[in-house]
């Protein structure tokens, strides 16, 4: 197994399509498009709720892929540090966001931010990237990561993959999405989507709270749209957590 070879050869085959996968056509306008609507979702009603002025905040993005959120993040916040295992992928965002000024996209080991200070962001966010991660160890120590870099009293939001019996109706959901993807990746060969680069690991949804608040993070849930009802027709549904580091870390 090998994070960034696996993300490279898939930014080369077709690097829309594996960051989000119910399209094979996507061309630069839509894909960023879907971006915008994402974070409108997941991102703009949470900082709402925190009371939260992005354009004050500094943002750390784990998992950019092409860019797809990062441009609407620069439309937001003060600055954005958007990292990712493949130089591929960093790559092709430098390319198509290279407009952007208040953006930095890096290149890491998919387990830490060395370039972050300590105590320096204000958001935190990982967003349909840790569905990838191939091991428990890797989420965790993303969340370390996230707990060292934030600042206290930041805030984050993530959205792990966890275990039916936690969030069944998610799942079947979460299923039905992903089946008709793996039937044609196996129908097709197509390994890139068959490795635990791309299929990731579950978690207890009471382990993954264990982690977070042994960190110092608060967690709390929420269950929401993605988006896509917005963008393809179809109501689709996330169990997120997030909530703010502790002010006595």
């Amino acid at each position: 197994m090998n994070m960034r070879n696996e993300w490279d050869e898939r930014a080369d085959k077709n690097a829309f399509h594996y960051v989000s996968s119910f399209r094979e056509d996507w061309d630069d306008e839509s894909f960023y498009r879907w971006g915008e609507i994402q974070t409108q979702s997941v991102i703009d009603n949470f900082l709402k709720s925190e009371n939260a002025d992005p354009a004050n905040m500094i943002a750390l993005e784990i998992g950019c892929g092409a860019g797809r959120m990062s441009r609407a993040l620069a439309s937001r916040f003060k600055y954005v540090y958007s990292f990712d295992v493949s130089s591929k992928y960093v790559g092709l965002a430098r390319e198509k966001n290279g407009h952007l000024k208040n953006v930095t996209f890096r290149v890491n080991d998919g387990l830490s931010f060395p370039e972050i200070k300590d105590s320096s962001i204000d958001f935190a966010f990982c967003g349909w990237t840790m569905q990838h991660m191939p091991t428990k160890d890797v989420v965790i120590k993303n969340i370390h990561e996230i707990a060292r870099t934030l600042k206290p009293g930041g805030l984050y939001k993530i959205n792990p993959v966890v275990k039916p019996k936690e969030l069944s109706k998610r799942l079947m959901i979460r299923v039905s999405r992903l089946v008709p993807g793996l039937v044609a990746a196996v129908a097709h060969k197509d390994r890139l989507k068959l490795t635990s680069t791309y299929t990731g690991t579950l978690f207890d949804e009471c382990e993954i709270t264990k982690v977070l608040s042994g960190v110092g993070l608060s967690v709390r849930t929420v269950v929401e749209e993605d988006g896509s009802q917005l963008f393809y027709g179809k109501r689709v549904m996330e169990k997120w957590f997030c909530g703010k580091k502790s002010s006595l870390r």
